[in-house]
C-alpha cells in the first residue's frame, strides 16, 4: 500500500472516530436519549455488525493473503464505526430513557444478531483452511446474498423510524444536529474511498467464457461484474453511501426544525 493510502485510510478512521462524539457527548450532557428512536439506534448497529462481520470473512477467507497494513487499516475502519454504534447502544441500556421492554428488546435482537455474523465470522478464523470450505461458503451466502440487501434496506427503515420520531416531537430533544452533520461529510467520503480500496480484476467483466457466445452476451457480462464488484466490495460502499444519506436526510430536518426556532441541542435541556 502507497505511504497516500495509509495516510487517506488513517484520516477516514479518525474522521470516523470524531463523527460519533458530538451525539455522544450531547447524550451524556443530557443524562438520556430523549428524542432518539431505540429502533434507530439498534438498526444501524445491526448494520454496522453485519459490515464488521463482512469485513472479517472477506479478509479471513475471501483475500487472505491482504498485506498486513492494509488488513489492519480495512478492519479498522469497519471496526470503529461499530465500536460509536455499540457505545451508543450501552447509553440506551444505561440511562434512564428507555423502558425496562425496550432495553430487553435492544439487547436480545443485538446479541441474537451477533450469534449469527459476527460470531461465526470470528470462529471461522480459527478452522484450518482445507476444512473450512463448506463453512465459509454457508458464511458467504448467509453474508452476501440474505442479509446484506436487507441491510440497505434496513438502513433506510432506521432513516424512517427516527424521522418520525423527530416530527412527533417539539423539540430535537438528544438528536445532534453537529452530529448529523458530520456523519453525513464523514460517510460520504468513507463510501465513496470504498470503491478504491479493492482493484477488480478485468477478468469480472468477462462474463463465463464456458457459455456459448450467444449467451455470454454484453449484458450477461455487464451483470456478472456487478455482482462481482458488489460481493467483493459494493457491499460496503451502498452500506455507507445510505448512513450518509440518512444522517444528511435528518440533518435536514432537525436544521430546519432548529432554524425556525424550535428548541435545539443548545437551549436549556429541561425536558427528560
Amino acid at each position: 500500500m502507497s505511504p497516500l493510502g495509509i495516510i487517506g485510510r488513517l484520516v477516514l478512521i479518525l474522521l470516523s472516530i470524531a463523527s460519533f462524539a458530538p451525539q455522544i457527548r450531547l447524550i451524556r450532557d443530557r443524562g438520556d436519549l430523549a428524542g432518539i428512536s431505540p429502533s434507530y439506534i439498534l438498526y444501524n448497529l445491526l448494520i454496522a455488525t453485519f459490515l464488521f462481520a463482512t469485513a472479517l470473512h472477506i479478509v479471513t477467507s475471501i483475500v487472505p493473503d491482504l498485506p498486513p497494513t492494509e488488513y489492519f487499516f480495512d478492519i479498522g475502519q469497519f471496526m470503529v464505526v461499530w465500536i460509536g454504534q455499540l457505545t451508543l447502544l450501552y447509553l440506551s441500556l444505561t440511562l434512564p430513557t428507555y423502558t425496562a421492554a425496550q432495553k430487553r428488546w435492544l439487547a436480545a435482537s443485538f446479541v441474537s444478531f451477533t450469534a449469527i455474523t459476527l460470531a461465526p465470522t470470528i470462529f471461522e478464523a480459527f478452522i484450518p483452511k482445507e476444512d473450512r470450505i463448506w463453512w465459509t461458503a454457508g458464511l458467504a451466502y448467509l453474508l452476501f446474498f440474505l442479509l446484506a440487501p436487507i441491510m440497505q434496506l434496513l438502513g433506510l427503515v432506521a432513516l424512517h423510524v427516527q424521522v418520525r420520531e423527530t416530527k412527533s416531537r417539539t423539540t430535537l430533544g438528544a438528536l445532534s444536529v453537529e452530529g448529523l452533520y458530520a456523519q453525513t461529510l464523514v460517510f460520504t467520503l468513507v463510501g465513496a474511498s470504498m470503491v478504491f480500496r479493492v482493484k477488480m480484476l478485468p477478468e469480472y467483466w468477462d462474463g463465463n467464457p464456458s457459455l456459448p457466445p450467444e449467451r455470454n452476451t454484453p449484458l450477461a457480462k455487464l451483470w456478472m461484474g456487478i455482482v462481482g464488484w458488489y460481493e467483493m466490495v459494493g457491499w460496503a460502499t451502498l452500506d455507507n453511501l445510505i448512513f450518509a444519506f440518512a444522517q444528511g436526510s435528518l440533518w435536514w430536518i432537525a436544521r430546519r426544525r432548529s432554524v425556525s426556532g424550535e428548541i435545539g441541542e443548545r437551549d436549556p435541556l429541561l425536558e427528560g
